[in-house]
């Protein structure tokens, strides 16, 4: 991820979080040899991470990347800004792509897209983008079983208009082929249709809270399992970044 960040464009205009979730794997070193990375600590579990990248930036836009994402396109962040000129656009995300050449994994490619486009479910390693002040209203990332990135795009969707950008965001292909394509194929419907049983029927599920604090801990820890989060500039630096 780190790597594909580093050529966006714009990327001396972004603070760019990497959130250990207390892993023990020594990647916090290789983040940190990027200049322009800055790593913090948080309790594991995406939600909490993702929080916890959020509570520590402090621009008008936040960018949530896996940690096995990676940005074919240079121009992501530029698509964001340009989006973001639209007062009514409160998030969005990404085309999905799976790394590979594979037939199985176009024919994924094709079923996420379609997914994310008509029934509006686009997942977390799209690359979800928000404006703080709406994420924060929202209360953040709920503390879910699953589909935490789909609850916020759900509760994005009824403030305001949320956008599927032209533009991939590409994701490892390694946990397909570790443990099988039909196993993980059937993971993801099970946790999709669990998630959508439980936001239907399930008793109080609509009155979870956001969570109530945040622990933001600088660390030399490792990034195994952690969220690349890119505090982004407001649409309105985009002509001035672009003469710098």
């Amino acid at each position: 991820m780190l790597k594909s960040l580093s050529r966006q464009e714009m990327i001396s205009e972004a603070q760019v979080i990497v959130v250990d979730g207390h892993s023990t794997d020594g990647t916090s070193e290789v983040a940190m040899g990027f200049p322009f990375v800055e790593v913090i600590r948080a309790a594991p579990g995406r939600s909490s991470q993702m929080n916890a990248g959020a509570a520590a930036a402090d621009a008008p836009l936040l960018w949530f990347l896996h940690a096995d994402s990676t940005l074919p396109e240079r121009l992501c962040i530029e698509a964001i800004l340009e989006a973001s000129r639209d007062s009514s656009l409160v998030g969005g995300a990404f085309r999905f792509h799976l790394r590979g050449d594979d037939l199985y994994y176009r024919i994924v490619d094709l079923l996420v897209n379609v997914r994310s486009k008509y029934f509006r479910r686009p997942y977390g390693d799209q690359g979800i983008f928000v404006r703080t002040e709406t994420f924060r209203q929202l209360g953040g990332f709920r503390d879910l079983k699953s589909c935490e990135d789909v609850d916020l795009v759900i509760r994005l969707r009824k403030v305001g208009s949320f956008r599927i950008l032209p533009y991939v965001v590409e994701t490892s292909a390694r946990t397909w082929q570790n443990y099988g394509k039909g196993a993980i194929t059937f993971y993801h419907l099970k946790e999709w249709l669990s998630f959508e049983m439980r936001r239907l029927f399930g008793p109080g599920f609509k009155s979870l809270p956001g969570p109530e604090s945040v622990v933001n801990e600088r660390s030399l820890g490792s990034t195994k399992g952690s969220v690349a989060e890119a505090k982004i500039p407001s649409s309105e630096a985009i002509q001035g970044a672009a003469q710098r």
